[in-house]
C-alpha cells in the first residue's frame, strides 16, 4: 500500500500577499464596520514590535485577539463577505507560483495542506482559491452562525 505523501504551506506572506488577520483589521476599520480602536491597539503592537519592545509571537496574538474581538457579535456570512471584498481590492491576493506549484504536486500525488494562525475565515477562502486538500487556521468560536469572542485553541 503507497503512504500518502503531504506538502504544507504557510499561508500569510508565503502563498497570501499580507497578512490575513492584521490586513483584515485594518480594512473593517477603514470601512467603518467596526471600531476604529482595533486598528489603533493593532497599530500600536505593530510599533512596539518594530521597536523591539515585543517579540513577533506577541505581537501576532495581540492581532488575533483584536481580530476576535472586532467581529464578537457579527454573523459568520457578514465577515465572509467583508473578507472577499478586501481580497478583490487587493492587487493580487495568492502569489503566482502557487498554483502551478500545487497542480504539480497533485500531479505528484501529494496531499496539500495550508497552515496558518491566521483566521479561519480568509483561509478558508483562501483554501478554496488554491483548492490544496486542507487547511488549519486558528478558529473563533462561533453560536448560531455569529462570532462569539473567544477563539477556539482547537484548530479547524
Amino acid at each position: 500500500m503507497p503512504k500518502t505523501r503531504f506538502a504544507f504551506f504557510d499561508v500569510d506572506k508565503t502563498i497570501f500577499n499580507g497578512y490575513t488577520a492584521s490586513d483584515f483589521l485594518l480594512f473593517a476599520a477603514n470601512q467603518k464596520v467596526a471600531q476604529i480602536k482595533y486598528k489603533e491597539q493593532y497599530l500600536k503592537a505593530l510599533e512596539q514590535y518594530k521597536a523591539g519592545r515585543i517579540e513577533y509571537n506577541e505581537a501576532a496574538q495581540i492581532c488575533l485577539d483584536l481580530f476576535s474581538q472586532m467581529v464578537k457579535g457579527m454573523s459568520v456570512s457578514r465577515i465572509r463577505q467583508l473578507v472577499r471584498k478586501m481580497f478583490s481590492q487587493m492587487d493580487y491576493v495568492i502569489y503566482p507560483w502557487v498554483f502551478p506549484v500545487i497542480n504539480h504536486l497533485r500531479r505528484l500525488k501529494f496531499k496539500t495542506i495550508l497552515i496558518s494562525a491566521g483566521p479561519d475565515i480568509a483561509i478558508e477562502l483562501i483554501n478554496r482559491q488554491v483548492k490544496a486538500d486542507q487547511f488549519m487556521a486558528t478558529y473563533i468560536d462561533r453560536v448560531d452562525g455569529v462570532f462569539y469572542w473567544q477563539i477556539s485553541r482547537n484548530f479547524k
